[in-house]
């Protein structure tokens, strides 16, 4: 009996009959009979995937194992067709899906090199494709310190996925969002977040920037003494506000300072004024956020200096003295000028010029007045002194006529004297 031992290469059936012959050549033939090679049974499942999504395509590939049976041969699965659906939302398709979420996923239709699928009895088992959803950052622009009274913010930002950002104020009695404006409410720190909800495919996410708000910016209108200078002296007046972040810049917003006046970037007006006059102006206050405010126009007045004299006296004179001339007071600075002298009483001392002529004796106040050159910068002053005339001494008065005849009228007569004036006589004794 001869036995012959082979391996089946290909499942199927075949009809055949054998004969057999001996040594003697005898032969005998079988009948017709039918030999069966089954397919080879095989488990083939599909590989899990977890994924992040991309908004590319997530496929599985060629990625699988057999997890019951075996290939026989050098027989190699060089390819299988993967099917990716879900419930909800509704997905069946071959294609690769995109976006995140849990998939199953289907294989079928095996390819064989070498070999053939007609040679394997092919289970396929399903697994699952998870597409997570990936993170998304936002880009919000940073927000500089403000001050009541600038006006609202603008607000810019973006999301990473391109999906809308929202607004929200972490303290409405601060300030207040609407869309993408900020409206500035009080004093505080402003936070404000920005926002993206999310969807299928990506996390929310948050950013947040919050700035300064500082109060209203005002300045103080300067008055009263404050705004009054003198030609010639130091002046300084600094200006005072309330509010505002600080580093403020003050600069002329209408109007010029009087002459000799400046006013420096630190609210101060200073200087030695150089000219007399009124000057009306306003000042404006600017903060480091650019907030602004403005005085109401205020006058700063530079008085005339006064101007000073002293060292005016006049010596007693005497009536019937030759005119005289007087000493010119002392003027302080020795300014430039012109004096000008006057009596009080003409009748008693005239002037002209300088020049003083006694009329009668008496006490008269000469009044001399100063006239400065520059009468546009200076006051004029006066000082008084007083002039007094002393009586002059006359000579002895006689009478020279005594005797006259009984019954005749006798007519006295005098020498001596001042000659001029009246002669009164008194009876002593008879």
């Amino acid at each position: 009996m001869l036995n012959r031992l082979t391996t089946p290469t290909a499942a199927g059936s075949a009809a055949i009959s054998v004969r057999v012959t001996d040594s003697n050549t005898a032969t005998a033939t079988t009948s017709s009979f039918t030999i069966t090679i089954d397919s080879r049974t095989i488990t083939i499942k599909a590989a899990d995937r977890t994924a992040t999504y991309t908004g590319s395509a997530v496929s599985v590939s060629n990625s699988y194992s057999i997890t019951s049976g075996s290939l026989a041969f050098s027989d190699s699965v060089t390819s299988l067709t993967y099917t990716y659906s879900r419930t909800s939302p509704s997905y069946n398709s071959t294609t690769a899906p995109t976006t995140a979420g849990s998939y199953t996923i289907t294989p079928s239709a095996a390819v064989f090199s070498p070999g053939s699928a007609s040679n394997y009895a092919i289970s396929y088992e399903t697994a699952t494709l998870t597409i997570g959803r990936t993170t998304q950052t936002i880009s919000f622009d940073s927000l500089s310190p403000r001050t009541l009274g600038t006006g609202t913010v603008g607000l810019t930002a973006t999301s990473s996925s391109g999906l809308a950002v929202t607004f929200a104020s972490s303290n409405n009695s601060i300030c207040s969002v609407s869309d993408t404006t900020v409206t500035l409410i009080a004093a505080g720190l402003c936070a404000i977040t920005a926002s993206q909800a999310g969807n299928a495919n990506y996390d929310s996410a948050t950013a947040t920037r919050s700035f300064t708000i500082s109060a209203a910016l005002s300045i103080t209108t300067p008055s009263g003494a404050s705004l009054t200078g003198t030609f010639g002296s130091s002046y300084s007046l600094t200006l005072s506000t309330t509010g505002g972040s600080g580093n403020n810049t003050f600069t002329l917003a209408s109007g010029s300072l009087p002459a000799g006046l400046s006013l420096s970037s630190a609210g101060t007006i200073s200087g030695t004024p150089t000219a007399a006059g009124s000057s009306a102006i306003t000042v404006r206050v600017t903060d480091s956020n650019t907030a602004t405010a403005t005085t109401s126009s205020f006058t700063i007045t530079i008085s005339k200096a006064t101007t000073s004299l002293s060292s005016f006296s006049i010596s007693t004179k005497t009536y019937g003295d030759a005119p005289f001339t007087l000493t010119a007071p002392t003027v302080t600075g020795s300014l430039a000028g012109t004096l000008t002298y006057t009596s009080s009483n003409t009748l008693i001392a005239t002037i002209s010029d300088s020049a003083v002529t006694i009329v009668k004796a008496g006490s008269v106040t000469i009044t001399a007045l100063f006239t400065p050159s520059d009468s546009a910068n200076y006051e004029t002053s006066t000082i008084t002194a007083t002039l007094t005339i002393a009586k002059a001494s006359q000579a002895s008065l006689t009478i020279t006529t005594t005797t006259v005849a009984f019954g005749q009228t006798l007519s006295l007569q005098t020498a001596g004297g001042e000659g001029t004036g009246t002669v009164t006589y008194l009876v002593l004794s008879s």
